[in-house]
């Protein structure tokens, strides 16, 4: 199976269609650079969360210094609700 025929994943799915565009528009404003540390970047970040693409809204940053990002983020992400898990059930065998 060739890499381009994989699914898309949910995250990707949410992107525009131009995105490959925007996203080598924002590392090439940001010549590349981390704008928090000033280190090579590779990653496009949304500056406020949502669905807001703009140019104005995307920074680049280093893998270390989005890593800092997504883990401060995560304590304020919406949580998903628990699923119920029933309880295990006891082995056949056991007598109780």
């Amino acid at each position: 199976m060739a890499w381009s025929s994989r699914p898309r994943s949910r995250r990707a799915a949410q992107l525009p269609r131009d995105w490959r565009r925007i996203r080598a528009a924002v590392l090439a404003r940001d010549h590349h650079a981390c704008v928090m540390c000033g280190q090579p970047g590779s990653h496009v970040d949304h500056i406020e969360r949502g669905q807001n693409h703009a140019m104005t809204n995307l920074r680049t940053l280093c893998e270390h210094c989005h890593m800092v990002r997504t883990g401060r983020d995560g304590g304020t992400a919406p949580r998903r609700p628990r699923r119920h898990h029933r309880p295990p059930e006891p082995h056949p065998g056991r007598l109780t």
